[in-house]
């Protein structure tokens, strides 16, 4: 196996043309590299490590190599705390040093994600990159809501992540341990200026986590493996949705 580790974006998406895969933390994908001939780590891209904050009212730019402990410890993210208190439920100590939030939100269908609700709670931009010269008309920021299909991450570099400042926003996790437990679902909710309605977002119900409108939306239901997954689910929509309305009024 051929292993790279470049300095630069252009060196990562010259390794992704030659047909390598992307190890970003590794805590996923490192389980299944069997036949896998060359990978290329993104540790060496120092701007896809990088977080600018949120000044004046503009965006925070994540790039998407950030570690969950980053997101979690970071000054920037305390506007986004969706965001910020779901890195700091992730796995362990140990996981939260080495998860990135790209991968988190490319792999989700082997995992269920923490980091992908508030994403999406938050209204979060993609801004990235295509391997393929072939793509290259591809846009290079996309709404991650706009993205239902897994499978379209393929051949793209996610660069960074771009929320704006939320008005406030929630996050629930509910797993079969309290600590480093594999989540059964987690709930993420926000709310931001200009918009009518709490953006409420549910993972672990389906591999790209869904939006629901309150606590008797029949998405719930009908996603939901049991009726226990489907009180939990209520209850945690119900508990975000108390949370931001009560910091809004």
């Amino acid at each position: 196996m051929l292993y790279t580790r470049p300095s630069t974006v252009a060196g990562v998406l010259d390794e992704l043309r030659r047909g390598a895969v992307v190890v970003s933390g590794g805590t996923v994908i490192c389980k299944q590299l069997d036949g896998v001939d060359r990978i290329v780590d993104l540790g060496g891209v120092a701007s896809l490590r990088e977080i600018h904050g949120a000044q004046d009212g503009g965006q925070l730019l994540v790039g998407a190599a950030c570690t969950a402990e980053q997101l979690a410890s970071s000054h920037h993210l305390q506007p986004f705390a969706a965001l910020s208190d779901a890195a700091a439920a992730l796995g362990n100590p140990q996981i939260r040093r080495r998860a990135s939030i790209g991968g988190n939100v490319v792999l989700c269908e082997q995992v269920t994600s923490d980091l992908y609700p508030p994403l999406l709670a938050l209204n979060a931009r993609v801004q990235m990159a295509a391997s393929d010269p072939a793509s290259e008309s591809a846009p290079s920021e996309v709404a991650l809501h706009d993205v239902t299909d897994p499978g379209w991450w393929h051949g793209k570099l996610i660069i960074s992540f771009a929320l704006d400042r939320p008005r406030w926003s929630s996050f629930r996790r509910y797993a079969w341990r309290q600590a480093s437990g594999k989540p059964i679902v987690n709930v993420a909710a926000a709310t931001t200026d200009g918009e009518d309605s709490t953006r409420v977002f549910v993972g672990g119900l389906s591999a790209v986590p869904q939006r629901v409108h309150g606590p008797t939306d029949p998405t719930i239901q009908r996603l939901a493996p049991s009726d226990y997954i489907a009180r939990v689910v209520r209850e945690g929509v119900s508990s975000v949705l108390k949370e931001v309305e009560a910091q809004c009024s």
